[in-house]
Protein backbone atom coordinates (compact mmCIF):
# COMPACT_ATOMS: atom_id res chain seq x y z
CA UNK A 1 0.00 0.00 0.00
CA UNK A 2 2.65 2.08 1.05
CA UNK A 3 4.67 1.52 -2.07
CA UNK A 4 1.57 2.41 -4.34
CA UNK A 5 0.89 5.24 -2.26
CA UNK A 6 4.66 6.61 -3.19
CA UNK A 7 4.41 5.81 -7.03
CA UNK A 8 1.07 8.01 -7.37
CA UNK A 9 2.92 11.15 -5.59
CA UNK A 10 5.79 10.62 -8.20
CA UNK A 11 3.22 10.65 -10.71
CA UNK A 12 1.40 13.50 -9.19
CA UNK A 13 4.98 15.49 -9.24
CA UNK A 14 5.84 14.12 -12.49
CA UNK A 15 2.75 15.54 -14.54
CA UNK A 16 3.27 19.17 -11.95
CA UNK A 17 6.18 19.46 -13.76
CA UNK A 18 5.33 19.24 -17.32
CA UNK A 19 2.74 21.99 -16.37
CA UNK A 20 5.36 24.35 -14.95
CA UNK A 21 7.72 23.65 -17.78
CA UNK A 22 4.76 24.14 -20.33
CA UNK A 23 3.43 27.48 -18.51
CA UNK A 24 6.70 28.59 -18.68
CA UNK A 25 7.44 28.68 -22.72
CA UNK A 26 8.15 32.08 -24.32
CA UNK A 27 4.24 32.68 -25.33
CA UNK A 28 3.42 32.80 -22.13
CA UNK A 29 3.40 36.85 -21.75
CA UNK A 30 0.87 37.84 -18.35
CA UNK A 31 3.36 36.32 -15.79
CA UNK A 32 3.91 40.20 -15.05
CA UNK A 33 4.50 41.00 -11.56
CA UNK A 34 6.73 38.44 -9.75
CA UNK A 35 8.57 37.96 -12.89
CA UNK A 36 9.22 41.93 -13.74
CA UNK A 37 10.59 42.16 -9.78
CA UNK A 38 13.48 40.55 -9.66
CA UNK A 39 16.81 42.61 -9.15
CA UNK A 40 19.16 40.09 -7.53
CA UNK A 41 20.92 36.33 -8.92
CA UNK A 42 21.31 34.74 -5.75
CA UNK A 43 19.07 33.69 -3.04
CA UNK A 44 19.82 32.24 0.54
CA UNK A 45 17.26 30.34 2.08
CA UNK A 46 17.48 28.93 5.56
CA UNK A 47 14.85 26.83 6.09
CA UNK A 48 12.89 24.40 9.12
CA UNK A 49 10.21 21.79 8.78
CA UNK A 50 9.18 17.86 9.83
CA UNK A 51 10.10 14.80 7.68
CA UNK A 52 8.84 11.72 7.70
CA UNK A 53 10.01 8.20 6.24
CA UNK A 54 8.71 5.29 4.84
CA UNK A 55 9.51 1.90 6.11
CA UNK A 56 12.03 -0.16 5.06
CA UNK A 57 12.02 -3.87 5.30
CA UNK A 58 15.17 -5.91 7.14
CA UNK A 59 16.56 -8.56 8.68
CA UNK A 60 17.57 -8.46 12.25
CA UNK A 61 19.11 -11.48 13.92
CA UNK A 62 17.61 -13.47 11.62
CA UNK A 63 14.46 -11.71 11.98
CA UNK A 64 12.40 -10.04 9.27
CA UNK A 65 10.75 -7.07 10.02
CA UNK A 66 10.14 -3.06 9.07
CA UNK A 67 13.09 -0.35 9.82
CA UNK A 68 12.11 2.94 10.11
CA UNK A 69 12.56 6.29 11.69
CA UNK A 70 10.60 8.49 13.78
CA UNK A 71 9.03 11.93 12.53
CA UNK A 72 11.43 14.82 13.22
CA UNK A 73 12.26 18.18 12.79
CA UNK A 74 14.29 18.82 9.53
CA UNK A 75 16.52 21.98 8.28
CA UNK A 76 19.01 23.24 5.81
CA UNK A 77 19.75 26.28 3.59
CA UNK A 78 19.16 26.58 -0.26
CA UNK A 79 21.05 28.69 -2.51
CA UNK A 80 19.76 29.44 -5.47
CA UNK A 81 21.49 31.46 -8.78
CA UNK A 82 18.67 32.73 -10.99
CA UNK A 83 19.12 32.18 -14.66
CA UNK A 84 16.34 33.78 -15.98
CA UNK A 85 14.27 36.31 -14.07
CA UNK A 86 13.38 34.26 -10.16
CA UNK A 87 11.34 31.77 -12.24
CA UNK A 88 14.49 29.36 -13.09
CA UNK A 89 17.53 28.72 -10.52
CA UNK A 90 20.03 26.46 -10.06
CA UNK A 91 20.04 25.50 -6.87
CA UNK A 92 22.60 23.98 -3.92
CA UNK A 93 20.65 22.21 -1.41
CA UNK A 94 21.17 21.20 1.99
CA UNK A 95 19.73 19.39 4.58
CA UNK A 96 19.58 18.02 8.09
CA UNK A 97 17.48 15.24 9.87
CA UNK A 98 18.28 13.91 13.70
CA UNK A 99 16.09 10.89 14.81
CA UNK A 100 15.23 7.68 16.29
CA UNK A 101 15.92 3.97 14.16
CA UNK A 102 13.69 1.79 15.14
CA UNK A 103 12.65 -1.92 14.15
CA UNK A 104 9.08 -3.00 14.29
CA UNK A 105 8.38 -6.98 14.34
CA UNK A 106 4.95 -8.23 15.02
CA UNK A 107 3.20 -5.03 15.88
CA UNK A 108 6.34 -4.07 18.37
CA UNK A 109 8.96 -1.69 18.06
CA UNK A 110 12.37 -1.98 19.28
CA UNK A 111 14.27 1.06 19.44
CA UNK A 112 17.57 0.56 17.51
CA UNK A 113 19.70 3.33 17.51
CA UNK A 114 19.86 7.71 17.24
CA UNK A 115 20.69 8.24 13.35
CA UNK A 116 21.32 11.19 11.29
CA UNK A 117 20.14 12.16 7.82
CA UNK A 118 22.09 14.64 5.24
CA UNK A 119 21.54 15.48 2.05
CA UNK A 120 23.66 16.88 -0.21
CA UNK A 121 22.14 17.95 -3.76
CA UNK A 122 22.49 20.23 -6.76
CA UNK A 123 19.40 20.89 -8.68
CA UNK A 124 17.20 23.30 -10.65
CA UNK A 125 13.81 25.00 -9.76
CA UNK A 126 11.23 26.07 -12.44
CA UNK A 127 8.75 28.29 -11.45
CA UNK A 128 6.07 30.38 -12.89
CA UNK A 129 4.40 33.52 -11.77
CA UNK A 130 0.74 34.41 -10.48
CA UNK A 131 0.54 38.26 -9.30
CA UNK A 132 3.65 38.15 -7.08
CA UNK A 133 3.96 34.76 -6.61
CA UNK A 134 5.87 32.22 -7.64
CA UNK A 135 4.39 28.95 -7.99
CA UNK A 136 7.49 26.40 -8.53
CA UNK A 137 8.43 22.67 -8.96
CA UNK A 138 11.95 21.43 -8.13
CA UNK A 139 14.29 18.82 -8.94
CA UNK A 140 18.01 17.73 -7.72
CA UNK A 141 20.35 14.92 -8.17
CA UNK A 142 23.55 14.52 -5.37
CA UNK A 143 24.38 12.32 -2.36
CA UNK A 144 22.70 11.23 0.97
CA UNK A 145 24.42 10.33 3.95
CA UNK A 146 22.95 7.99 7.00
CA UNK A 147 24.76 8.20 10.16
CA UNK A 148 24.15 5.93 12.89
CA UNK A 149 24.98 7.13 16.47
CA UNK A 150 25.89 3.84 18.17
CA UNK A 151 29.56 4.37 17.63
CA UNK A 152 29.76 1.19 16.53
CA UNK A 153 28.82 1.34 12.45
CA UNK A 154 29.92 3.14 9.75
CA UNK A 155 28.40 6.22 8.13
CA UNK A 156 26.75 5.00 4.41
CA UNK A 157 26.69 7.25 1.72
CA UNK A 158 24.31 6.41 -0.91
CA UNK A 159 23.57 8.54 -4.64
CA UNK A 160 19.61 10.28 -4.10
CA UNK A 161 16.95 12.37 -6.19
CA UNK A 162 14.51 14.65 -4.83
CA UNK A 163 11.43 16.27 -6.10
CA UNK A 164 9.59 19.20 -4.90
CA UNK A 165 6.30 21.40 -5.42
CA UNK A 166 6.13 24.70 -3.68
CA UNK A 167 5.88 28.61 -3.68
CA UNK A 168 7.40 31.51 -2.89
CA UNK A 169 5.96 35.01 -2.01
CA UNK A 170 8.08 38.66 -1.63
CA UNK A 171 7.76 40.34 1.37
CA UNK A 172 10.13 43.09 0.81
CA UNK A 173 12.77 44.37 -1.79
CA UNK A 174 15.53 41.43 -0.67
CA UNK A 175 13.17 39.87 1.26
CA UNK A 176 10.45 36.42 0.91
CA UNK A 177 8.75 33.73 2.34
CA UNK A 178 9.02 30.07 0.88
CA UNK A 179 7.10 27.22 1.47
CA UNK A 180 7.48 23.76 -0.02
CA UNK A 181 6.77 19.75 -0.04
CA UNK A 182 9.57 17.62 -1.27
CA UNK A 183 10.10 13.74 -1.93
CA UNK A 184 14.01 12.68 -0.85
CA UNK A 185 14.50 8.99 -2.67
CA UNK A 186 17.74 7.13 -1.60
CA UNK A 187 18.95 4.05 -3.30
CA UNK A 188 20.16 1.37 -1.61
CA UNK A 189 21.23 -2.08 -1.92
CA UNK A 190 20.44 -5.27 -1.21
CA UNK A 191 23.47 -6.05 1.23
CA UNK A 192 23.55 -2.95 2.96
CA UNK A 193 24.08 -3.04 6.57
CA UNK A 194 23.11 -0.83 9.25
CA UNK A 195 23.40 -0.06 13.00
CA UNK A 196 25.21 -3.35 14.26
CA UNK A 197 24.98 -4.34 18.13
CA UNK A 198 24.36 -7.35 19.85
CA UNK A 199 21.01 -8.69 17.83
CA UNK A 200 23.18 -8.48 14.80
CA UNK A 201 23.52 -5.75 11.70
CA UNK A 202 20.14 -4.41 10.05
CA UNK A 203 20.47 -6.16 6.59
CA UNK A 204 18.39 -5.25 3.43
CA UNK A 205 15.70 -7.65 2.93
CA UNK A 206 13.23 -5.51 1.08
CA UNK A 207 13.31 -2.52 -2.00
CA UNK A 208 16.38 -0.81 -2.89
CA UNK A 209 15.13 2.64 -1.88
CA UNK A 210 14.10 4.80 0.91
CA UNK A 211 11.65 7.23 0.72
CA UNK A 212 11.01 10.71 2.62
CA UNK A 213 8.36 13.21 2.87
CA UNK A 214 9.05 16.64 4.42
CA UNK A 215 7.43 19.87 4.79
CA UNK A 216 9.44 23.02 5.19
CA UNK A 217 9.37 26.93 5.43
CA UNK A 218 11.71 29.57 4.89
CA UNK A 219 13.21 33.26 4.80
CA UNK A 220 15.00 33.87 1.56
CA UNK A 221 17.33 36.34 1.36
CA UNK A 222 18.36 37.92 -1.80
CA UNK A 223 21.17 39.63 -2.83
Amino acid sequence: MKRRISCGVLLFLLVMTGNVLAQNAPAAQDTSTAKNELKHRFEITPYGGVVWTRGYDVLLGGQRGNLDTRASAVWGVTVGYSLRDSLTQVELIYSHQDTDLYFELSGEETEVTGVSIEHLHIGGLFGTARGRTVWFTTFSLGASRWAPKDGESDDAWRFSLMLGLGAKYPISEKLGVRLQARLPYMFVDDTASYACGESGCLNSAGGRSIWQFDLTAGLIIAF
